[in-house]
């Protein structure tokens, strides 16, 4: 048994690229796949707590200052599991690189029983002509029973 509570913060993340735009794209969301074991019962439905998530983009260019995204259950992006959220984002020495990090601190629990598959959705407020990346997309959680 973990005695301290970060002993038992996950994290889980998608290292695909993709390519972000000023608009939400079917086709450039990350897919992150949470546990879906339990200590008690035989619902397999992932329940957890999200800490936090994390963006970290490449070729975003010094006009890229913020990120919006959210969390979907399915792959259309209709059904929200959190809300739409704005950061600033953050550059490094090189403003060619930069990250999101959105705290959440918010339980979640997947709407269709023994479903664990959730969907990033992310956007910038300039794409630098096109050439922006995420290049992983990371979230911190602790599993519920």
């Amino acid at each position: 048994m973990p005695t301290n509570i970060l002993d038992t913060i996950t994290f889980i993340e998608d290292k695909t690229q993709k390519s972000v735009t000023t608009a939400y794209n079917s086709a450039n969301k990350h897919t992150l796949v949470l546990p879906n074991k339990h200590l008690l019962g035989d619902d397999l439905t992932s329940k957890v707590l999200v800490y936090g998530v994390q963006l970290e983009f490449s070729s975003i260019g010094s006009n890229t200052t913020t990120c919006t995204m959210y969390i979907a259950y399915d792959a259309a992006g209709e059904y929200l599991v959190m809300p739409e959220k704005t950061v600033n984002t953050q550059v490094g020495q090189n403003n060619a690189i930069g990250t999101a990090d959105f705290e959440v601190d918010h339980p979640i629990k997947h709407r269709i029983k023994d479903e664990n598959t959730f969907y990033v959705w992310f956007k910038v407020n300039h794409d630098n002509s096109g050439n922006a990346k995420c290049e992983r997309s990371t979230i911190a959680y602790m599993p519920l029973l």
